[in-house]
């Protein structure tokens, strides 16, 4: 194993010092989103967000939860939460983290 995979598995997995990054990770994003927001900045939308929404607005509801599945590994009940409240960016960017 390579030092940067052991440095990975720590942070991952929790490793004293490492979790202290994804903390400081944590804040360091939250303080970039109010940022983006004062200056009424939007990021650029996922690739997969696009690809739910148009499913959605195709009227392909079924289709837009079992993608959202698909890319989140989330459970039916929640996938449908979030087509039906149109909060698939959420759960799409929570995800990927």
């Amino acid at each position: 194993m390579t030092q940067g995979t052991i440095m990975l598995m720590d942070i991952l997995f929790g490793g004293g010092e490492h979790s202290d990054l994804a903390a400081r990770l944590t804040r360091v994003e939250r303080k970039l989103d109010l940022v983006m927001n004062t200056l009424e900045l939007e990021p650029e939308p996922h690739p997969a967000e696009v690809e739910v929404e148009s499913l959605v607005l195709g009227g392909q509801k079924i289709e837009a939860i079992k993608r959202l599945r698909e890319l989140t590994g989330c459970g039916l009940r929640e996938a449908k939460e979030a087509v039906d409240r149109r909060a698939w960016a959420e759960l799409l960017r929570w995800s990927r983290r």
